[in-house]
């Protein structure tokens, strides 16, 4: 015969483990989320960049870097 605080028990067990697994999911998903976000940020910084050097090149075509 089970008690119901062995039933509890199991339940908060799984519920722990299931929070703790979805938790881990999440976690790893928001880490690809922001790695997503650094990878289009530094493509849009090194395009920035390119076109100030473009442009500087227009303005003083004699300054070579």
């Amino acid at each position: 015969m089970c008690s119901s605080a062995l039933i509890i028990s199991c339940l908060m067990n799984c519920w722990v483990e299931s929070l703790s697994a979805c938790f881990t999911v999440l976690l790893s998903s928001l880490n690809e989320v922001i790695f997503m976000l650094l990878r289009c940020l530094n493509e849009a910084m090194c395009k920035i960049t390119l076109d100030f050097y473009s442009i500087n090149q227009k303005l003083n075509p004699e300054m070579i870097v």
